[in-house]
């Protein structure tokens, strides 16, 4: 036959050095995004030991999740130790202060350093 282009070839997908390099994105469930984005400011010194977190509904709102999510993900973060929830006239979640917040802030100071000193160097 003229005039007929040749078939590209397909790459075999069960050949992972032929494959097409793809890579996979992670999503975080709401809850996760929650958890997440608190330990985040935590870490980020946007949030100080002690200091009230603002009320679930404008977190959801904010986070872009239900008020289920939120209650589950600061349920979790209470679990872990990060905040305390309190009941009563001056009820809420704050974060965790004293010694459990000194050990997450350098956990995470060393946390960053692993990474740092892990990342591959540029080749001479």
């Amino acid at each position: 036959m003229t005039g007929a282009k040749p078939r590209e070839e397909v790459p075999d997908r069960a050949d992972p050095l032929r494959a097409p390099r793809v890579a996979a994105i992670a999503r975080l469930s709401a809850i996760d995004t929650v958890r997440a984005r608190i330990t985040m400011a935590i870490d980020l010194g946007l949030l100080q030991p002690d200091e009230r977190l603002p009320p679930a509904d404008e977190m959801a709102e904010s986070f872009g999740v239900s008020t289920t999510s939120v209650s589950r993900g600061l349920a979790l973060l209470q679990d872990e130790g990060v905040i305390v929830r309190r009941a009563g006239r001056y009820g809420g979640s704050y974060v965790r202060g004293g010694e459990a917040h000194r050990r997450r802030a350098h956990a995470g100071r060393v946390g960053h350093l692993c990474v740092l000193h892990a990342s591959p160097r540029p080749r001479d």
